[in-house]
């Protein structure tokens, strides 16, 4: 005779594991996370690229004599509010993905 579906103490069918879970703790916190989660973006948030911005917090890490390059004073007020030792290879891995012409400097056009 063929038998029925395994059930657990309680008489409830069991649950499937999700993929990366061991255990059904896991499976529940690793629903209740999946959940959440997508919960955290709410509309009023606006992470698209905006220009304006972009030219608005370069002009942050500009002089007044040099309003369109990017010098090292700013460079140096940059690393510092990204909490970045300057000489980081992580800055000139930037330079690099911006094109930046010369070491130490940013152009708008950058």
């Amino acid at each position: 005779m063929p038998r029925c579906s395994k059930r657990t103490r309680s008489g409830a069918p069991p649950t499937e594991l999700l993929p990366g879970t061991t255990t059904l703790e896991d499976h529940h916190h690793h629903k209740r996370s999946r959940n959440s989660s997508s919960r955290r973006h709410s509309k009023s948030e606006d992470t698209s690229f905006s220009a304006k911005k972009c030219l608005t917090w370069f002009k942050e890490y500009t002089t007044v004599s040099e309003p369109d390059v990017l010098g090292p004073e700013g460079m140096e007020k940059f690393c510092e509010d990204l909490s970045v030792d300057p000489e980081n290879v992580v800055m000139l891995v930037i330079a690099y993905k911006m094109g930046a012409k010369q070491m130490g400097f940013f152009t708008q056009e950058e």
